[in-house]
């Protein structure tokens, strides 16, 4: 259970917002409007990190991209062995 005071104002506001939203109570009203907003915030959170996710995939992908495309252009690396062999018949 949770109990809060407000003011006089503040109960007139609640009670004619409530009554304009067709709650039951006032006390009805205050505990959609908590958990809505409860439920909203969690679901921007999920959204984010979802968000977030597919970002980090996508940019992971982008990494692979240009690294290949890296490697194919790198000229190949001959071994020693075979560049002695060559000097060695005056290549």
């Amino acid at each position: 259970m949770i109990s809060l005071r407000v003011s006089e104002r503040e109960f007139e506001l609640l009670r004619t917002k409530s009554e304009a939203e067709g709650a039951r109570s006032i006390s009805d009203f205050v505990r959609l409007a908590i958990c809505g907003s409860a439920i909203t915030a969690a679901d921007r959170v999920d959204q984010g990190i979802h968000r977030l996710s597919d970002d980090v995939q996508q940019l992971s992908a982008e990494v692979r991209r240009v690294t290949e495309i890296l490697e194919a252009s790198r000229p190949v690396a001959r071994s020693p062995i075979a560049l002695t062999a060559r000097k060695s018949r005056g290549v």
